[in-house]
């Protein structure tokens, strides 16, 4: 796993990178820490929902599941319930 991205540039550069933009179209790994709770190995589930403006990554919503239990939502920088914000991320590569 790469250094977790902790500050809201960070984070938002690693989603939009990994997730959005992904070249490859793999969905990679993820751990999603959230006020609540820290997610192992969250593999994003279509559809990504987000938005862009001049080229930095400002909202994304989507839906991942950890490597045990069940589907997720997730949001980025803010969340509401049932989502559960984004506030640490860590990339498996």
């Amino acid at each position: 796993m790469n250094a977790p991205f902790t500050t809201e540039a960070d984070i938002s550069r690693a989603l939009l990178v990994r997730v959005v933009n992904n070249p490859s179209g793999k969905r990679p790994r993820l751990e999603i820490t959230t006020p609540e709770r820290v997610f192992h190995l969250v593999t994003v589930e279509e559809p990504v929902l987000s938005t862009v403006k001049d080229g930095k990554l400002t909202f994304i919503s989507f839906f991942g599941r950890p490597a045990i239990g069940r589907i997720y939502a997730f949001m980025w920088p803010s969340a509401e319930d049932p989502a559960f914000c984004v506030t640490e991320l860590g990339i498996y590569e």
